[in-house]
């Protein structure tokens, strides 16, 4: 840690937060971390630079800026890499830290009556000898204005739960394109998503009556009677897995996503929401997103994640907790993002 300590008078004069709401805004972004649980490479260096911001500050000691050498040392980890070239992938990840997580942070701040919050910052440098790029957290305040547009207040009922958005889904390779931003469902993509729906359906329906008019008009011995009913359930059946999440997202707004829909790093479940758009008067632009909602348990402090509600809540996605999904189940409503517990003690 030497390489950090002679960074320690390195003041950053960001923004005019004070020591309290700095390391406030520092213990909040780090349960944040601990409740989001994400563990690639650029995430276990932010959490290891936050630690080590979080004991300095609670020494007394001043905010400082880091170079990239001074991050490495925070993760002990050795690299044959420059400090830099070491640095540029994760930081390619950490400066969109914002988009990704920005509005699951302000709720995360909102929920737990933080002032405010931190974010990863870098200011770059002019080049030259001797200069180097440093990085720092940025205290951002959480506003009244914020409060009201983002997130409703925190619910006062001790079985009541409060959700997030708590970060911006990475999708798998192969729709990356379609839904990165979200799936805009108007104009050309509109029809696009019309046309799949139509096609799978259309295609399937098909293919299963043409097996109809097979078994019924045709002779067959019993290895092609059996391989010709085989075929048509298992047409059946991916033609239903094709099908399902769209008939629910536009019948309940929202809908558990297809595992195939998301990266492979992803461990937990996601959701597609299918939002209106603000912008738009009329309410007729419409939006597919791809998210995760969870909020905290208010009984063990475990994280709730949304699931299917199966028989015993159909058409109903409820919050369960990670420690006791049996018992300690919400229910959740996406426009108020607030669930009250469904187990009667």
């Amino acid at each position: 840690m030497e390489a950090i300590k002679k960074q320690e008078k390195m003041t950053v004069d960001d923004d005019l937060a004070g020591p309290q709401d700095y390391l406030s805004g520092l213990l909040c972004l780090q349960g944040f971390l601990r409740h989001v649980r994400k563990t690639t490479k650029p995430y276990r260096v932010l959490q290891a630079w936050l630690d080590y911001e979080i004991q300095r500050i609670g020494e007394g000691h001043d905010r400082t800026a880091y170079d990239a050498e001074n991050l490495r040392a925070c993760l002990d980890e050795i690299s044959d890499k420059s400090a830099s070239g070491w640095l540029a992938p994760t930081w390619k990840v950490l400066q969109d830290f914002d988009e990704i997580h920005g509005d699951g942070l302000r709720g995360w701040a909102i929920q737990h009556s933080d002032s405010g919050f931190c974010l990863p910052a870098k200011q770059v440098s002019q080049g030259g000898s001797g200069n180097t790029s440093k990085y720092f957290f940025q205290y951002i305040a959480v506003t009244q204005r914020q409060t009201a547009s983002n997130q409703p207040a925190k619910p006062t009922m001790d079985t009541s739960v409060q959700y997030i958005v708590d970060t911006q889904i990475q999708p798998a390779w192969w729709v990356g394109w379609l839904l990165k931003s979200g799936f805009k469902l108007y104009g050309w993509r509109k029809w696009l998503f019309l046309a799949y729906c139509l096609i799978t359906f259309i295609t399937v329906g098909c293919y299963l009556f043409l097996s109809f008019l097979s078994l019924v008009y045709d002779q067959h011995g019993f290895s092609d009677f059996i391989k010709l009913v085989g075929s048509s359930i298992g047409v059946g059946i991916m033609g239903f897995l094709c099908l399902d999440p769209y008939v629910q997202l536009v019948n309940w707004r929202i809908t558990m996503a297809p595992l195939l829909f998301t990266a492979f790093n992803e461990i937990d479940h996601a959701q597609l929401e299918l939002v209106t758009l603000s912008d738009d008067p009329s309410g007729a632009k419409r939006e597919i997103r791809l998210v995760r909602y969870s909020a905290q348990c208010p009984i063990c402090s475990a994280r709730v994640l949304l699931r299917r509600g199966g028989r015993q809540y159909p058409n109903r996605l409820v919050g369960r907790c990670e420690e006791s999904p049996a018992e300690h189940v919400f229910s959740f409503d996406r426009v108020s993002m607030v669930g009250r517990g469904l187990i009667e003690k």
